[in-house]
């Protein structure tokens, strides 16, 4: 009878301790995968910035300058561009 009454007692406390284990083993995987995208994130926003410094170190050069005019449409005095017409 006592092992009755104890099994009694044990079996719901088990399933309550299951279940909220289960539930904050659920809400850190849900953590986990927005710290994973948030980092991801930092990652992409980090190489973002380094090739954006790297750019504004190559302005500071004149080849940096030239590459950057060219790419405007700009040409050196004495120059004359060269134009390709479309198909």
């Amino acid at each position: 009878m006592r092992f009755l009454f104890a099994l009694a007692l044990i079996i719901p406390l088990g399933t309550w301790v299951g279940a909220q284990t289960a539930y904050r083993c659920q809400e850190a995987a849900v953590w986990r995968r927005r710290n994973d995208a948030d980092e991801k994130e930092l990652h992409r926003l980090r190489l973002q910035n380094q090739r954006i410094e790297h750019d504004v170190k190559a302005l500071d050069t004149r080849a940096g300058v030239m590459r950057a005019a060219r790419a405007q449409g700009w040409v050196l005095p004495g120059e004359k561009p060269l134009r390709i017409p479309d198909h």
